[in-house]
Parts: structure tokens; C-alpha cells; sequence
């Protein structure tokens, strides 16, 4: 079988992360297959795939295009496809061949506000709508987001298969080097205890409550606010919020950290909070369990799946209810060391291998 694969944003936060993920796991274990992958022009040099039941292809389309839905039809025709794998939303409206689409989350229609513009709110339902309705098979990172896809597409609950993201485990993992943890916190100037938040600075991700909730909070002053994100991402409004509340001094930024460098800082925080408003599954605090790192998490959407009994909940638009979890965890070693241990046993359910295997699942019962 020859199958395509648009991976055109394997550079992209957390969608990135899926598809590098699931092709490393996939391909070298498929060589019955050969594998097709279509790469925007500036990542073609860049990721050498070099198993020998892969093509690389360039797709010069612009993401969210009209041109990407009259590119990969011709390309799929072209190199005689059996099968095209879209790991994101933004499959072609006509394919000549079969196709698998994986829809992450549904933030563009639970929260359309967030969107620039209406043609933009338009846009996304139809083409998430049609690339839906098209697909063989629609592939989701969680219950909740096949849910949410139920409930806003006519479309039959069977073509839709849940398919969980999965974790590095020996990248992600706790650390005993503590000379290693040491050049990395002199490095960092990471003096003093610290909570994390690994992710984007987009609205829905609910940086406000993280800022109020610690402004409220008896850790205030004595513990300071991590944010690692990507370079670009706007810190206008968070900044602004920090100075308002007073606790700018105590916020810092660290850009497009590398996941050796991500591991360290989960494995040197005293514990991560992960306020979204909504996540298709969240792979940041599925990392920080793999670490030994104790969660508190929204209990919106996907996370309440994900980190199961593993962390302490709070209601995202309630700061003062943050404060609370905040404060008892950073005030109780006994708590934190025993959601390190359930965490960690949290994260163990979850492997990218096995999200590859099920993948092939899904390709092989198309293809038949």
C-alpha cells in the first residue's frame, strides 16, 4: 500500500509533536507500506528521514489554503496513492484516494471568539465539517473531543476512533543527575521554587487565571511563575496582567526550550498548573507526570481523561479556587511526592508506540 501523509506542520507546538511522534514509531515498523510525505518547501531539508519505504515530497501550498485542496489531490494522483494520512483537520475537499483525517480538538468551535473574523469562524466548521464527513475514518486524541464531534457534525459514531497521544518516556522521565539539574537551574537562574506552565499563549489557553490565581495565592513572593512557551508568541496581554497584579517581577519566560531542556525544567518545578479552557488532550501535563511533576489541571474538556487521579482539579474561570490547589500543594511535600508517584503510573497508560500501532490499525482496515 502507498500512503501519503501531509506533514506540513510538524513544526507546530503539539501537532508538531503527534506527527514527528507517530511517523518515528510508524514507518520503521510498516515496511510493507511505503510512505509518501508531503513537507512544506522550509522543513524538507531539515528532517532526514532516511528508512527505505519513504518518499519525501514538497507541498508548496499555505496552510489553511485553497490551494492545499487542489495541490494534494494532484500530488495524490501523481504518485498513485492508496491511501493519504491527514493529521490535522485540513484535509483536501476531493481525494482520489481513501482518506484518514485526525481532528485534535475542536477550540475554533467551542470558542469561535478566538477567531479572527467571521469568514474565518465559517471557514473553520466547513472545512472541519467536510473534512469529517469525507474521511474513511476520523481519528480523536480523546473522549471528549469525539464527543464535541458528535455533537456539532451529523456524522456516524462509527468512523470515529479515539486514539490516545502518547508520552517519550525516555526523554520524559525523573532525573537523578542532580549535577545536570544544577547547570541547568545556574544556566536558567532558577534560584528559587518555581510553578511551571509549559504551552501557548493563545487566549483559550487561560493565562489570566494562572496570573490571579498565583496573585491570590500565599505562595506569592516566595514561589515564581514559569511560563515556557515558543518564541512569538505575544506576551502583550499577559505582561500587562502581571504588572496590574503586581507580580511581574516574579514571572519569567523561557523560549522554545529543546525536550532535554523541557525535561529538566518539569523535573526542577515544584508543580505544573495547566489552567486551559479547553484541549483537545494536553501532551504538557502528560509530560510533567512522566517527570515526577504534580499537576494541577483544569477540569475542562480532555484533562480530567488524561491526568486521571493523578492531579488536583480547579474550576478555570474560578483564580481563587487555583489559589487554593496552589497553595495546598506548595505547602504539602506529602501531597506532592505521592501525586509524583500516581502521575508517574498515570503516564505509563500512555505511549507513542501504541498510538502508532492503532494508527496502522486504522490504515490497514481502510484499506480493506
Amino acid at each position: 500500500m502507498r500512503i501519503g501523509v501531509d506533514v506540513r506542520k510538524i513544526r507546530d507546538g503539539g501537532i508538531g509533536t503527534y506527527i514527528s511522534e507517530v511517523l518515528e514509531r510508524l514507518i520503521p515498523a510498516d515496511p510493507e507500506n511505503h510512505y509518501t510525505l508531503f513537507f512544506a518547501p522550509e522543513d524538507f531539508s531539515e528532517y532526514n528521514y532516511s528508512w527505505e519505504n519513504v518518499t519525501k515530497k514538497v507541498n508548496r501550498s499555505g496552510k489553511y489554503s485553497l490551494g492545499e485542496h487542489l495541490s494534494f489531490p494532484l500530488q495524490a494522483r501523481r504518485e498513485r496513492l492508496d491511501l493519504f494520512f491527514f493529521p490535522h483537520y485540513t484535509k483536501s475537499w476531493w481525494m482520489p484516494c481513501p482518506a484518514v483525517t485526525t481532528v485534535h480538538d475542536l477550540i475554533h468551535l467551542r470558542f469561535p471568539q478566538y477567531l479572527p473574523n467571521p469568514l474565518a469562524k465559517y471557514y473553520a466548521r466547513v472545512i472541519i465539517g467536510r473534512a469529517c464527513r469525507s474521511s474513511e475514518v476520523v481519528i480523536t486524541d480523546s473522549e471528549a473531543t469525539k464527543r464535541d464531534l458528535l455533537e456539532l457534525f451529523e456524522i456516524e459514531e462509527k468512523k470515529v476512533k479515539v486514539i490516545y497521544n502518547g508520552v517519550d518516556h525516555q526523554t520524559y522521565c525523573p532525573l537523578q543527575d542532580e549535577e545536570r539539574i544544577g547547570t541547568f537551574k545556574k544556566r536558567y537562574s532558577l534560584f528559587r521554587p518555581f510553578i511551571l506552565y509549559v504551552g501557548a499563549l493563545k487566549p483559550h489557553k487561560n493565562i489570566p487565571s494562572l496570573l490571579k490565581g498565583y496573585s491570590l495565592s500565599p505562595l506569592k513572593g516566595n514561589f515564581d511563575i514559569v511560563i515556557a512557551t515558543l518564541s512569538g508568541e505575544s506576551r502583550k496581554e499577559s505582561d500587562k496582567l502581571a504588572v496590574e497584579l503586581h507580580v511581574q517581577d516574579n514571572v519569567r519566560y523561557l523560549l522554545s526550550l529543546k525536550k532535554e531542556e523541557l525535561t529538566l525544567l518539569y523535573n526542577c518545578a515544584q508543580f505544573l498548573v495547566f489552567p486551559s479552557f479547553y484541549e483537545g488532550f494536553g501532551l504538557p501535563a502528560l509530560e510533567a507526570m512522566a517527570c515526577g511533576c504534580p499537576v494541577i489541571a483544569s477540569n475542562r474538556a480532555s484533562l480530567p481523561e488524561v491526568v486521571g487521579e493523578a492531579g488536583l482539579f480547579f474550576d478555570p474561570e474560578e483564580p481563587e479556587e487555583l489559589a487554593e490547589k496552589m497553595s495546598l500543594l506548595g505547602n504539602d511535600e506529602g501531597l506532592r511526592q505521592e501525586l509524583r508517584e500516581r502521575g508517574r503510573t498515570q503516564a505509563q497508560k500512555f505511549r507513542w508506540k501504541r498510538t502508532a500501532e492503532m494508527t496502522l490499525e486504522v490504515f490497514r482496515t481502510v484499506a480493506t
